[in-house]
């Protein structure tokens, strides 16, 4: 019995298993009933349970969008994302940079054509494929939707960027 307890503590160290409703590629904790969500872009994330996705069409980079009972949540993967300085002069700005999956990341929040606006952008996703980025933001209700949106964009998942030896 005691060997067993040891062997969970060993393995919860050793990162072999992530605590309920954590994250595990970010450490990001976030509600037991959140959902994974598949982008049709490629990337992953969690979010609210509620969440549902809304069509989008998209003339020169793959987008999509998403909306829960407060924020209307859209994603814009390609050559063209947005660096968020749109947001720089408006009410209630504020920047951060962290790393997200591994990269470096730009958070936003700001009061914005009405909305709590929450939003990301990894400038760089790929070395080996210069220029392509995401930015996923959030239009919301209340304060509440804007820090949901901000775990939700903490979680997201970009896979492996692509090697110099694999040919790209």
């Amino acid at each position: 019995m005691r060997r067993l307890a040891l062997l969970g503590l060993a393995l919860a160290a050793c990162g072999g298993a992530s605590a309920p409703g954590e994250d595990a590629a970010n450490g990001v904790s976030v509600p037991e009933d959140w959902v994974h969500v598949q982008s049709s872009c490629g990337y992953r994330f969690q979010a609210p349970p509620e969440m549902t996705a809304l069509e989008r069409q998209g003339t020169d980079s793959c987008v999509d969008g998403w909306s829960t009972a407060s924020c209307m949540y859209s994603g814009d993967y390609g050559a063209f994302s947005s660096n968020l300085s749109e947001f720089i002069d408006q009410p209630q700005y504020q920047a951060l940079r962290e790393t997200i999956d591994g990269r470096s990341a730009r958070l936003v929040t700001a009061l914005a054509y009405g909305f709590y606006v929450a939003a990301v952008n990894i400038a760089e996703i790929d070395p080996a494929t210069p220029g392509l980025g995401v930015t996923v933001s959030a239009n919301c209700g209340d304060v509440d939707g804007q820090q949901d949106a901000l775990r939700v964009f903490r979680t997201l998942e970009l896979g492996e960027p692509a090697s110099a030896e694999a040919g790209y």
